[in-house]
């Protein structure tokens, strides 16, 4: 969907580090001159792509959070790279497999310096369900009306995709500007 959303001037960057899902992300878009796939840390390889020329760029994080480390290496991360071009929109994508790491990431969040956050997850079974309950993003330097146009989105998508009326979300300014 983001390859298709991509304007003739526009260029993508992906990074994948597991040989096998980067076989599959460069065979999708070898053809297309706008998006080169890279084997390679994505946390290792953003630092460099920062500040762009263009002065304008959306990053969007996708991290494995297969250890616990990573939703702080993740902060870390995204902290580097708003200090080296803090006018970027940056979206960290998140599940919420446990509520305790999402909430010492959100603590996390607070506390590192960046300003302009917001944070909108969407549930469609409840909490006690197990397994991945919810997912969410955490978004940096948002539109200025993206939390007006998220808040009936949510709210439709959770009436309309929750498991049995089972539907939620959060949607909260974190850090203000």
């Amino acid at each position: 969907m983001a390859a298709a959303l991509l304007r003739p001037g526009d260029r993508a960057r992906l990074f994948e580090l597991h040989a096998g899902e980067f076989e599959a992300l460069g065979s999708q878009f070898r053809k297309d001159r706008r998006i080169k796939a890279e084997q390679e840390d994505g946390f290792r390889a953003l630092a460099g792509l920062l500040p762009p020329v263009q002065r304008r760029a959306l990053v969007l994080i996708d991290p494995p959070y297969k250890m616990k480390q990573d939703y702080t290496a993740v902060v870390g991360a995204l902290q580097a790279a708003w200090r080296r071009f803090p006018t970027g929109l940056y979206l960290l994508w998140y599940p919420v497999v446990q509520r305790t790491s999402i909430d010492r990431l959100v603590r996390d969040i607070k506390a590192s310096g960046l300003r302009d956050v917001l944070l909108a997850e969407l549930a469609v079974a409840p909490a006690d369900r197990g397994g991945m309950q919810a997912s969410g993003l955490i978004i940096v330097n948002p539109p200025w009306t993206l939390a007006q146009q998220l808040q009936g989105l949510l709210a439709f998508l959770a009436t309309t995709l929750g498991l049995q009326g089972q539907g939620s979300y959060r949607l909260e300014t974190l850090v203000a500007e």
